[in-house]
């Protein structure tokens, strides 16, 4: 997983089966939890980009690893027969 600058439209292609409600919700939550950072561009359409923090950086190891792990057992826990 690539915790570089990312805006709302990457990440929907990452996360397909999310909702536009429940992203936003889930990154306005980590911004209060100070591991990530959003900068909002004044213009037409409104963009944020969003930044890991300091503070947040140390868990890319973990998502990572949780990341590789769902990788491995995805068809078991998605029950697929394969």
């Amino acid at each position: 997983m690539n915790l570089e600058t990312s805006n709302t439209n990457q990440m929907f292609s990452v996360f397909r089966s999310i909702t536009d409600k429940t992203l936003s919700r889930e990154l306005r939550s980590r911004e209060s939890d100070k591991l990530i950072n959003g900068y909002l561009y004044d213009c037409f359409a409104p963009k944020v980009e969003y930044s890991i923090t300091e503070h947040g950086a140390p868990l890319e190891k973990v998502l990572d690893e949780m990341h590789f792990w769902e990788l491995l057992h995805r068809s078991k826990v998605l029950g697929d027969s394969k």
